[in-house]
C-alpha cells in the first residue's frame, strides 16, 4: 500500500496499516514529529511489515551516477540548492521538510556520520506566517573526518533549481536532480587519465524515478527482505533528525 495524503496524516495512517499486516511506502516525511516516527518504526518492528519512506531523488538517475562516481572518495564539503516558484500546493509544512528534506537526505546517503555545529535561519514571505518560506543551513558532518554541508531551500524564487555539489579531494561531481544530469572533474571520471578539474558531462542511465522506487519497494516485499524495501522508515529517522533540529534552530523550539 501506498500513503501520500498530507505530512500531519502521515503517521496515523501508516500505523493503520501496520496494524492490517500491509507493506507500506510512505510518502516523504513518513511523520512529523520524533514522538510519532518512534511509533511508527516500532509499530513496524513489532509487526514485522516492511515499511518504506518515500524519498524519490534516490532514485534519480543522476544520483545514481553521482553516488557510483563517489563511492570511496573523500568527501569535503557538500552544498545543495533546492529552490521552486511560489505555490499553494503543499501549505501544512515549511519549506525544510517540503523540498530541503529531500537534499538532506541525498546528503546523508552520501557520507553519514553525526552532525554538529548546526546554524540556520529563514523568513516567511507573509507577514506574521509561522512556517518559513527561504532557507538557509549549515553544519558539519563528523564522519572519520568533517564535511561540512550547507543548504539552501525556497520556494518563493522565480526559478526551479535542483542541485548539490559535492566537493571530494580529486575534484567536484555536480547533480542536476532537475533536469537528470551529472557533471564531473575529468579526473574523476573511471577511464579518465587527465589530472584536469574541468567539468564535463557523466552518461546517466535513463530511469524514471518513481517507477524505479516502486519496483524496488515491490522486489524487497515479494522477496521477503523487510531491509531491501528502498529507504526505510529506519534509514530516514536520521533525515528527520536534522530536519527538526534545523526547525528548532528557526522557530525556537
Amino acid at each position: 500500500m501506498v500513503i501520500a495524503a498530507s505530512s500531519a496524516a502521515h503517521a496515523g495512517l501508516a500505523q493503520a496499516v501496520i496494524a492490517a499486516g500491509k507493506p507500506l511506502l510512505i510518502e516523504k516525511p513518513f511523520a512529523v514529529t520524533l514522538t510519532e516516527a518512534e511509533a511508527v518504526i516500532s509499530a513496524a518492528e513489532r509487526a514485522g511489515v516492511p515499511v518504506a519512506t518515500g524519498h524519490v531523488e534516490r532514485f534519480n538517475p543522476a544520483f545514481v551516477a553521482a553516488q557510483k562516481l563517489l563511492h570511496g572518495r573523500r568527501i569535503l564539503a557538500i552544498d545543495g540548492r533546492r529552490l521552486n516558484v511560489g505555490s499553494n500546493r503543499i501549505l501544512d509544512t515549511d519549506v525544510v521538510i517540503d523540498l530541503m528534506i529531500h537534499d538532506i537526505d541525498a546528503a546523508v546517503a552520501l557520507m553519514g556520520g553525526v552532525p554538529e555545529g548546526l546554524m540556520a535561519q529563514g523568513f516567511a514571505l507573509a507577514e506574521g506566517v509561522a512556517k518559513r518560506d527561504h532557507v538557509l543551513a549549515a553544519w558539519t558532518q563528523r564522519t572519520p573526518t568533517p564535511i561540512r554541508v550547507s543548504m539552501q531551500g525556497s520556494r518563493i524564487v522565480p526559478d526551479r533549481v535542483r542541485e548539490t555539489r559535492v566537493l571530494t579531494e580529486e575534484g567536484m561531481v555536480v547533480i542536476d536532480f532537475l533536469n537528470r544530469r551529472v557533471q564531473a572533474s575529468e579526473c574523476l571520471l573511471p577511464d579518465g587519465q587527465s589530472e584536469g578539474r574541468s567539468l564535463v558531462p557523466v552518461a546517466v542511465q535513463p530511469q524514471e524515478s518513481l517507477a524505479a522506487e516502486l519496483t524496488q519497494f515491490l522486489d524487497g516485499v515479494r522477496a521477503g527482505r523487510p531491509e531491501a524495501v528502498g529507504v526505510t522508515v529506519q534509514a530516514a529517522l536520521p533525515v528527520l533528525n536534522l530536519v527538526w533540529a534545523i526547525q528548532d534552530q528557526l522557530y525556537g523550539a
